[in-house]
């Protein structure tokens, strides 16, 4: 199995509360970055058109991260794009993106459809409220961390089973625009999720 090398991308979404709990290493992402910056976090890169950041603001970004990307605004790539291909380009194949949801939809949807372009490297959006990932066919254990629902979603016809939660289902097939698999929970120490086929869209979410 290929040795997991991870890597926290924080972006303008994040919070001072959220990127306290995280352990890097970092790559900040526009405002993410000058968050990263007064918290005293070195960055490995700070990537952004920056448009929205103050000189002041910026002199400490680049205090704290190791190389500065200032990205034109006018570009079609999002920051976060810019930011998630450059780690996958340097080898991380665990990517935690926190910041990333919230705020404008189109941005958070965008970022869900990162997820999807790059299912095979292990990126996961994070935040206070939920965490989204996309499961390949394979077995997954799954921790409830401090989320109370579970729920699932498909772009493509998926079959998949989950064990270990309050509604049990074996070898269901979800299709694109069903919501039948919405809700559930986690009741064991941990949940068993098997996709047979297809890739599923698994959210952790609490009110």
């Amino acid at each position: 199995m290929k040795q997991k090398k991870s890597v926290v991308l924080v972006c303008s979404q994040a919070t001072k509360e959220e990127v306290s709990k995280i352990t890097g290493p970092f790559i900040g992402v526009d405002r993410g970055a000058y968050l990263l910056a007064t918290l005293k976090q070195t960055m490995i890169v700070a990537v952004g058109d920056f448009d929205s950041v103050a000189t002041s603001d910026m002199t400490l970004i680049e205090r704290w991260s190791k190389t500065t990307m200032r990205l034109n605004p006018n570009k079609n790539e999002t920051d976060t794009e810019v930011a998630l291909t450059y780690a996958l380009q340097q080898g991380f194949n665990d990517v935690l993106i926190v910041g990333g949801l919230g705020g404008r939809l189109d941005h958070s949807f965008a970022n869900v459809m990162l997820l999807l372009r790059h299912h095979q490297e292990g990126c996961v959006l994070q935040d206070t409220h939920q965490r989204i990932q996309v499961l390949t066919p394979g077995v997954y254990d799954i921790q409830k961390y401090h989320f109370k629902y579970l729920s699932f979603f498909t772009l493509q016809a998926a079959i998949f089973s989950a064990s270990g939660v309050k509604y049990p289902f074996v070898q269901k097939k979800l299709l694109l625009g069903d919501i039948d698999a919405i809700s559930n929970e986690i009741i064991d120490k941990q949940a068993r999720i098997v996709v047979q086929e297809g890739l599923i869209v698994m959210m952790q979410t609490h009110d």
